[in-house]
């Protein structure tokens, strides 16, 4: 599965960019988001992530970069019922080697969550 499109509004422009493939054992994901300023500003964001069922368990990892930030995401889904599920993540932001620009340094840092998730 892939899929691309470009949006324009004004002086902002963008190009989007997705790609799926299931691999039988585990699906792998590739997204990536260019956004411009046709002024001056660019801001460029790509995501890779994989996710594998194991019965009653989904787990999944992701690779993320946006401008002056990377992070990684692990997380896993137990479902309990055919609408119900328990979701615990982590994620792991830190700056790049060259980041320096707005509030990055706020934002580095691990963040972890666990969720019931009903679907209706």
């Amino acid at each position: 599965k892939f899929s691309g499109s470009v949006d324009s509004s004004g002086s902002i422009g963008r190009f989007r960019t997705n790609a799926a493939y299931d691999l039988g054992m585990a699906q792998v994901e590739f997204h990536s988001t260019n956004d411009y300023d046709r002024t001056s500003a660019k801001a460029d964001l790509s995501e890779v992530g994989v996710t594998i069922p194991l019965g009653a368990i989904t787990v999944g990892a992701g690779y993320s970069t946006n401008g002056d930030v990377s992070g990684t995401a692990l997380g896993a889904t137990y479902a309990l019922s055919k609408s119900t599920s328990v979701n615990a993540s982590t994620v792991n932001y830190g700056l790049k080697a060259d980041g320096t620009q707005g509030n990055a340094a706020a934002r580095a840092g691990t963040y972890s969550r666990v969720k019931i998730v009903k679907t209706f």
